[in-house]
């Protein structure tokens, strides 16, 4: 019985919505946000592993925004960006050190090279749920 109760327990926690579209409601400021940076680092929790979102550090090429960090008012958020450095917040598969990304957050796409794999991909943005984000402040995965 008690296997049972256990095994439901797993169920219900993993059967949440763990991600969500960005939404123009809550992130105003970046809605017009294009980017292009390269990666310098990639910080991704091993346990619990958040279905590969990690801190996906950057120096900036270009972009269209200075400064935005929205920590003191949203519990979760796409990026912090300061200067020319940047943080996102994202899936982490498939990307590697070196990789140039580009963020169209108007068309929430993102768009990069994979070393990895040898070949373009293009892909949505989404939010991760609170826990990632308390799990990454409290394990100090943020540098910006």
């Amino acid at each position: 019985m008690k296997y049972l109760f256990l095994g439901f327990l797993i169920i219900s926690a993993c059967s949440g919505e763990v991600k969500q579209p960005l939404s123009d409601f809550d992130y105003p400021e970046i809605q017009d946000l294009k980017l292009t940076g390269v990666i310098t680092d990639i910080r991704v929790p091993k346990f619990p592993a958040f279905h590969s979102y990690g801190v996906v550090s950057m120096d900036i090429l270009e972009s269209n925004v200075e400064f935005y960090d929205p920590r003191p008012k949203n519990e979760r958020y796409l990026a912090v960006i300061k200067g020319c450095k940047s943080e996102f917040y994202i899936y982490t598969s498939a990307k590697s050190i070196g990789d140039t990304l580009y963020i169209d957050v108007a068309s929430n796409e993102i768009k990069y090279y994979s070393k990895i794999f040898n070949k373009d991909i293009t892909g949505e943005l989404y939010i991760y749920q609170k826990s990632f984000f308390d799990f990454i402040e409290d394990h100090n995965f943020q540098k910006l």
